[in-house]
């Protein structure tokens, strides 16, 4: 048993190695004792624990053992192959012979070395294990056919490990087709939650399991970036701090680390690329050749991975990388301080590239990062109305989080990107403040150019949609906006369906029901599904009003499904269709459904407080016709009395006003008969249409393609659950619950 040591390590490694050495690698150790394989890689970063694996795994069993540590002066072959055999006579005779024949000379170091080597290894007299560190340090091709020989020949009860900081080699493909090879890559090394936390009590730093799991998390589990971690918060606490900072790269222990046991294998031009590459969360050729402006990069990514495992290929394909965190942070500390001019620059050409190859988000990212408020507006605005109208709000508001309020007040589009955001999350503070910077960036005549200027209309919109000016102004804005957007904008659909809901509480149903109709045209063209389900929600509500109960309920249920669909029921302009869902879900006895979405509906309207006053008072009725029809009277009590509050002297000359009244009389309707006047059942509601008609229960169901049986069958159930005896007392209740608005011509 023997020990072979071919440099001091500093004085960091030492300390890191001892305090390591005390948690005991059991996911690891429980690989290897299930193990027969003759061959061992360890295959992991600089810090991960390689070393104490290995001993604590030799000293776990009987057979004989022993530690050769390569230095690069080994690079020689035959100063390698000395080194070995005299490890080898550890484990049996010695061997003179072998000895006599190291060379490096050809064709000797072949023909007679090498297979003299690989007795050597083959005539032990006893079972071994023999460990080979760092044999990333041996770069000849002969140093490693000397190791290929005796990896080869390693007996069926011996095992060679071989610890390195670099890939597996290749020449190892061989024994690894023969089912010899056990690989143990840089993951595998990884600390998991029990061994970083036994780490830290054995460091004297004791934290709870939410502090242990941030730091596995931010160390990514290596080893001594948990040691060093530990490091540093033992050192704040002599200094009096209570509070738990994670180590980041810049920290003076993982910098001073990583410059000296990870980066210095690598040449002062691919230290420089990774350095400038920091601004990058992950690297390909092509994307660095773009950034860096050269065309080796992906050679250059594949050498550097060979050498510092810290960056990590992902994918498939392994042309793909990454940097471990902690070698991220401390590359981008250092570019600050190093290149700190060329950094909007890097940034830069990072976001062109990834515009060019369809990756938004990430260009926007760089394009904020980069400090170029001209350029991050150009990347930003064209994707507003996409974000607003599919629910993406947490995307735009992390991409205007990249930027000062400073930034954003200074350019136009940025200004009425915020006012959108801002009003989407119901923010009516945060909406009107940037609406004014919009205002004063269009200029005061900003509504008079609104039908042949793009910046105008849109703002014009935004208007229409708080409609603080009322309906009329709201009519106008829409159709100066619908006249100054291009034909592709998307807040065209927004405009038309302000029309037509502007038109329709107007008492103009077929001018509202035409823009209604191309507002979801033009939602469906333009990729606007929030306005495509609120269009077709209220076209829905006023086939019902006028008696078309199937239509507008099919329509409205179309609505439900866009607003499923695109996930839309997080977004305050959904509250509309949301309100419309419930309604129809209590008129067909889904009571169930309908409390759930009405509970939402009711939480989006509030968050759409500064949106619409007309929604402001037809939501609530709709709300509150919804209540009724599942029985709970006093939400319905209140959601009347808050339509009330926010009547205005304009809608009162509206429909609004009779809706609000005929919900009232519905809601007094029910106290009359003690109770709800029923939910009935989808059958019961098509019959119950037709029964302010002159038909008899015979030509309705006809008309239905049932039997008289049936239809008078669900007119006795009507009648029970109206609380009535006849058909003019049943039409009469129909119409008090808005479930009928008029008789229906045959």
């Amino acid at each position: 048993m023997c020990s072979y040591t071919c440099f001091v390590p500093s004085e960091l490694t030492v300390r890191s190695n001892a305090i390591v050495g005390e948690v005991e690698r059991r996911r690891t150790l429980r690989i290897l004792d299930d193990s027969t394989n003759r061959v061992v890689v360890i295959s992991a970063p600089a810090g991960s624990g390689k070393s104490i694996l290995a001993r604590q795994w030799i000293s776990r069993g009987t057979r004989a053992h022993a530690v050769l540590r390569l230095g690069r002066y080994m690079d020689d072959p035959a100063l390698l192959s000395l080194q070995i055999i005299e490890v080898l006579e550890s484990f049996g005779p010695q061997a003179p012979e072998a000895r006599a024949c190291a060379t490096n000379l050809e064709p000797a170091f072949s023909t007679i070395l090498l297979p003299a080597l690989s007795r050597v290894v083959q005539t032990r007299s006893e079972p071994f294990v023999l460990v080979v560190e760092d044999v990333h340090l041996l770069e000849s091709s002969d140093a490693h056919h000397v190791l290929q020989a005796v990896c080869e020949a390693i007996p069926h009860d011996s095992t060679i490990v071989l610890l390195t900081r670099t890939m597996t080699p290749d020449w190892m493909a061989r024994i690894r087709s023969t089912g010899e090879l056990l690989e143990i890559s840089a993951y595998q090394m990884d600390f998991d939650f029990d061994e970083a936390n036994l780490l830290l009590e054995c460091m004297g730093v004791h934290l709870d399991k939410s502090e242990v799991a941030a730091i596995v998390e931010h160390t990514e589990g290596w080893a001594v970036g948990v040691y060093l971690t530990a490091l540093s918060l033992r050192d704040d606490a002599a200094k009096g701090s209570n509070k738990v900072r994670i180590a980041k790269g810049s920290d003076r222990f993982v910098a001073d680390y990583l410059r000296t046991q990870v980066l210095r294998s690598l040449s002062e031009d691919q230290q420089r690329f990774l350095v400038r590459t920091s601004v990058l969360e992950e690297l390909n050729g092509s994307l660095c050749d773009a950034v860096l402006e050269r065309s080796d990069s992906a050679e250059v990514l594949a050498e550097i991975h060979t050498r510092v495992q810290l960056v990590i290929a992902i994918g498939p394909d392994r042309e793909q990388f990454r940097c471990h965190q902690l070698l991220s942070e401390e590359l981008l500390a250092d570019l600050h301080v190093l290149e700190p001019a060329s950094i909007a620059g890097l940034h830069e050409r990072a976001c062109h590239w990834f515009d060019s190859n369809g990756d938004i988000d990430s260009a926007i990212r760089h394009a904020t990062a980069s400090g170029n408020t001209n350029l991050a507006s150009r990347m930003i605005w064209p994707q507003v109305a996409g974000c607003l109208a599919s629910g993406r709000l947490g995307i735009l508001h992390s991409w205007l989080g990249g930027l000062s309020e400073r930034q954003i007040s200074e350019d136009r589009w940025l200004c009425l990107a915020a006012a959108w955001a801002s009003l989407q999350q119901g923010d009516g503070t945060a909406m009107g403040r940037w609406a004014r910077h919009a205002e004063r960036h269009a200029g005061t005549a900003w509504r008079e150019i609104a039908s042949s200027d793009s910046y105008a209309a849109t703002l014009g919109v935004l208007h229409a949609l708080v409609g603080q000016g009322g309906l009329d102004d709201t009519r106008d804005l829409c159709k100066r906006a619908l006249s100054g957007l291009p034909p592709d904008d998307c807040f065209r659909a927004s405009a038309a369906q302000q029309l037509g809901v502007a038109l329709s509480l107007q008492r103009d149903l077929e001018g509202g029901r035409a823009s209604l109709i191309e507002a979801e045209l033009l939602g469906r063209s333009l990729g606007v599904p929030v306005v495509q389900a609120n269009a077709k929600s209220w076209l829905g509500l006023l086939a019902i009003a006028d008696g078309q109960h199937d239509d507008g309920m099919r329509v409205i249920a179309e609505a439900s499904e866009v607003i499923r669909r695109h996930h839309l029921d997080r977004l305050a302009t959904g509250a509309l269709c949301l309100a419309a869902q419930a309604y129809v879900q209590a008129l067909q006895g889904e009571k169930a459904a309908a409390s759930m979405t009405f509970a939402t509906a009711r939480r989006l309207a509030e968050v759409a407080g500064e949106i619409a006053p007309w929604f402001a008072v037809s939501g609530r009725i709709i709300q509150a016709r919804t209540a009724i029809l599942l029985g709970d009277s006093p939400t319905a009590r209140v959601l009347i009395s808050e339509a009330r509050r926010r009547m205005t002297v304009e809608l009162r000359a509206t429909t609004v006003a009779e809706s609000l009244e005929q919900v009232e009389s519905a809601l007094a309707q029910m106290a009359d008969l003690g109770g709800p006047a029923g939910a009935l059942t989808p059958a019961e509601l098509r019959i119950v249409q037709f029964l302010p008609s002159h038909l008899t229960l015979q030509q309705i169901g006809d008309r239905l393609f049932v039997s008289q049986s049936t239809v008078k069958t669900h007119v006795l159930s009507i009648y029970r659950k109206f609380g009535v005896g006849s058909r003019a007392e049943a039409v009469v209740q129909a119409r008090a619950l808005g479930l009928v608005e008029g008789p229906l011509s045959d």
